[in-house]
């Protein structure tokens, strides 16, 4: 495999460390990719309890860990209450038919679609089946994929289905990201390996491992986006720090990789990278929206254009 995340991210390190060694503290406006320069850390929202980041386009949606955790919403640039229920968490985000920011959501009980803007919930338009658990929606306009234990991977356009191929994975489905006619998944292999997977590369199936990170690494992945040319993931490692009610996991290290989607199926597909360790610092949490990164320190969340990605290291 071209760049595996386990032969690259020594490598990323290695490079950061000598950048440092070299050019010394890199200012907060600057990513770490090779000294190149980014657009300003626009503060989104203020808040000193985020975590489960994510965003499409001004739209954000977040949690909010205080006394009793709740979902919050950021919406032409106000910070509003997510009325969403007890215990719910988000797995995906995208535009329905009319353009829509909506994000998937989950209970104990069943998922529904959740549009950010007005505040309301509806069912998600897929039923399960005896024995047949339906997981991982994602919806971008008039597409909708989602995850059937039986089936596996499901693309609905309009009323068409089709069947785009089974993933290996432990306990838990991986999570699906839909773009256009793009489509990745992320999560746990049979082995245990955190992988990324492409599967639809402009609507051509052409499924590959992009990145695998051994279970016994540091490193920890929570973000994947879709551009129209890229697969852009993002990396760090957890790190238990002191908070208000004990030892609190932030993320460090920070790293942001990507493949290029052309349609063409490049096997192996080239990891490029696109920044080291943006914040500079430890954060809560992070998510990744086409060209932009947004990421939420201990006081507010905050979001960066990153730069065009470059090839760090290929092998066959």
């Amino acid at each position: 495999m071209c760049g595996s995340g386990k032969r690259l991210i020594p490598i990323a390190a290695v490079v950061l460390a000598a950048t440092a060694a070299l050019l010394g503290p890199v200012p907060e406006a600057v990513d770490a990719s090779f000294g190149r320069g980014t657009t300003e850390h626009k503060v989104i929202a203020r808040d000193d309890k985020s975590f489960g980041l994510w965003a499409v386009g001004d739209t954000v949606l977040y949690g909010r860990s205080a006394k009793r955790r709740r979902w919050m919403r950021v919406v032409d640039g106000r910070r509003l209450t997510a009325h969403l229920p007890a215990g719910a968490f988000v797995t995906s985000v995208g535009r329905d038919p009319a353009g829509r920011v909506v994000a998937v959501v989950g209970t104990s009980a069943r998922s529904s679609i959740y549009d950010v803007a007005s505040d309301v919930r509806r069912p998600v338009p897929v039923s399960d089946r005896p024995g047949c658990v339906v997981t991982s929606v994602s919806v971008w306009r008039t597409r909708l994929v989602y995850y059937n234990v039986c089936r596996g991977v499901i693309l609905r356009d309009g009323t068409r289905e089709t069947s785009v191929g089974a993933l290996s994975y432990d306990n838990e489905p991986p999570q699906l990201f839909l773009r256009g006619r793009s489509l990745a998944a992320d999560g746990i292999a049979r082995d245990e390996s955190h992988r990324v997977w492409r599967i639809l590369d402009h609507g051509r199936r052409c499924r590959a491992v992009v990145d695998s990170i051994d279970p016994v690494d540091d490193w920890s992945r929570r973000a994947v986006t879709i551009s129209r040319n890229e697969l852009r993931w993002a990396l760090a490692v957890d790190t238990a720090l002191p908070g208000d009610g004990g030892n609190e996991i932030h993320k460090t290290d920070l790293t942001v990789m990507s493949v290029a989607l052309s349609g063409g199926c490049d096997a192996p597909p080239t990891q490029r990278l696109v920044a080291l360790d943006v914040t500079r610092k430890p954060i809560r949490a992070y998510a990744l929206d086409g060209a932009f990164l947004l990421y939420a320190t201990d006081s507010a969340i905050r979001r960066v254009r990153l730069q065009s990605s470059r090839v760090l290291w290929c092998s066959s």
